[in-house]
């Protein structure tokens, strides 16, 4: 492997790590929420949704790198390993959106 190789793979990592910080401050910020009004259904949704999309974000660029770089696998096979990942990353972001309408909808109620 060269440097122009090494370089590729770096900016992959950044951009990633750049994609991943807001699902992280999220996580933060839903942990904050369940330390100070308990373990609901709502925040446990919504936190499991979040660390299910951060997983598979991460998961997805060690595949892209695997791909790309180190040419592990063929493009369909890439392309089927992406496809569960997404549909992965959409039931944690399903669970996300189930546990957040909970969360609205009980402080709706509370505001009436």
């Amino acid at each position: 492997m060269n440097s122009i190789d090494s370089s590729q793979i770096i900016i992959q990592l950044l951009i990633a790590l750049l994609y991943a910080i807001p699902t992280v401050l999220l996580i933060l910020i839903i942990l904050y929420y369940i330390i100070k009004k308990g373990a609901k259904i709502d925040g446990i949704l919504m936190l499991i949704g979040n660390i299910i999309v951060l997983i598979a974000t991460i998961i997805s660029k060690i595949l892209f790198i695997q791909l790309v770089h180190y040419q592990k696998w063929e493009a369909t096979s890439y392309s089927y390993m992406v496809a569960v990942i997404n549909i992965i990353s959409f039931i944690g972001s399903l669970a996300f959106v189930i546990g957040l309408l909970l969360l609205i909808r009980k402080i709706v109620k509370n505001k009436l």
